[in-house]
C-alpha cells in the first residue's frame, strides 16, 4: 500500500482507506488499519465538536420509539455506518431503565470491539463484540432521561 498523508485527508477519504485494508497481507493490515483508524478518530472528534445542543430529534424505530437521538449523534451513525451502535445501546433498556443519565462507550480495536454502559461509573453491561468495521478507536456517547418518559440518545458536547 502506498504511504499516505493522513493531514490531508478528511474523516471521509480516511474511512475510504480503511475499507481497502482487508486487501493487504495480515500484519500489514493490523498496523496500517490502526494508524488509520487514529487518524479516523482524531479528524471525526473534530468534526463532532461542532455539535453543541440540538434543535431537532430523531426517533428511534420499533421496538426503540421510547429513544431520541440528536443531529450530532445522527451525523455519527451516518457518517461511521453505525445504527447498530444506536439499537445496541437501546436494547439495553431493561438493565437502566429508571435511571436518569448513563454512558455508553465502544472501544474498537484490530476489526474487534468492547461495549460498555456505565451509570456513576459503575459498569452495568459489557458486550464484547467480535467482528466490527467502526472506524473510531473509540466513542463516548450519553443516555438522558428525557421529560416523554423516554431515552435521548447524545454526544457529551450536546449535554
Amino acid at each position: 500500500m502506498q504511504t499516505i498523508d493522513l493531514e490531508k485527508l478528511d474523516y471521509r477519504a480516511i474511512h475510504q482507506q480503511l475499507s481497502r485494508v482487508y486487501e493487504l497481507p495480515t500484519e500489514e493490515q493490523k498496523t496500517t488499519r490502526a494508524a488509520l483508524q487514529r487518524a479516523y478518530t482524531e479528524k471525526m472528534q473534530e468534526a463532532l465538536r461542532q455539535f453543541i445542543g440540538s434543535e431537532r430529534f430523531v426517533q428511534m424505530g420499533r421496538p426503540f420509539q421510547r429513544f431520541l437521538y440528536t443531529e450530532g449523534v445522527a451525523f455519527l451513525a451516518k457518517e461511521t455506518r453505525s445504527y447498530w451502535l444506536l439499537d445496541m445501546i437501546a436494547s439495553y433498556y431493561p438493565k437502566y431503565r429508571g435511571e436518569p443519565f448513563l454512558s455508553a462507550h465502544l472501544k474498537a480495536q484490530d476489526g474487534a470491539g468492547q461495549f460498555s454502559l456505565k451509570v456513576d461509573e459503575k459498569v452495568i453491561a459489557r458486550q464484547r463484540i467480535p467482528f466490527t468495521d467502526f472506524p473510531m478507536t473509540e466513542i463516548e456517547l450519553w443516555v438522558a432521561e428525557n421529560e416523554l418518559k423516554g431515552y435521548t440518545i447524545l454526544l457529551p458536547s450536546e449535554y
